[in-house]
C-alpha cells in the first residue's frame, strides 16, 4: 500500500499509518485542533488523539482483548486494547506533529514580503 508505513505493535499486532494525508485528512485533524490551547476539557483532548488515531490508521491486525480479531471500523476502536490504541495514537501524533514542523504556515499574521512596503531608511551623513 502507497504512503503507508507498518507500526508493529504487540503480541505480533501491527497497524498501517499514513506518510501522507488527503486534504480531507488534514482538514478533519485541524478541526478538532480548533480551541485545543484555549483551556481544552480532557474531553477535547482525548476526541483530538482518538482522531489523529483514526485518520492515520489505514488497515490493522488487532485483536480484542477476548482475543478475537477485530475489522477497522468505527466501533473496533472501543473494543480493542487500550494500551494497543495508545501505541497507535502516540505514533499518529508524532507523525502529525513531525510533518507540521517541517511545513510553512498557509496564512500568516503579517502582510507577506512582497507586499510589504519596503522600509525607510534614514542614513546620517558625517557632517
Amino acid at each position: 500500500m502507497a504512503n503507508v508505513e507498518r507500526l508493529t505493535l504487540p503480541d505480533g499486532q501491527w497497524a498501517d499509518l499514513s506518510t501522507r494525508l488527503t486534504w480531507g485528512q488534514y482538514q478533519r485533524i485541524n478541526a478538532a485542533l480548533i480551541g485545543l490551547d484555549d483551556g481544552s476539557t480532557p474531553d477535547h483532548v482525548l476526541e483530538v488523539a482518538s482522531i489523529w488515531a483514526r485518520v492515520y490508521t489505514q488497515g490493522w491486525s488487532v485483536r480484542g482483548i477476548d482475543g478475537a480479531p477485530l475489522e477497522l471500523a468505527d466501533d473496533a476502536w472501543d473494543k480493542a486494547p487500550a494500551d494497543t490504541i495508545e501505541d497507535i495514537t502516540r505514533e499518529a501524533q508524532r507523525r502529525w506533529r513531525e510533518w507540521r514542523s517541517s511545513r510553512s504556515p498557509l496564512v500568516s499574521a503579517g502582510p507577506s514580503p512582497a507586499s510589504a512596503p519596503e522600509s525607510e531608511s534614514v542614513s546620517e551623513s558625517p557632517s
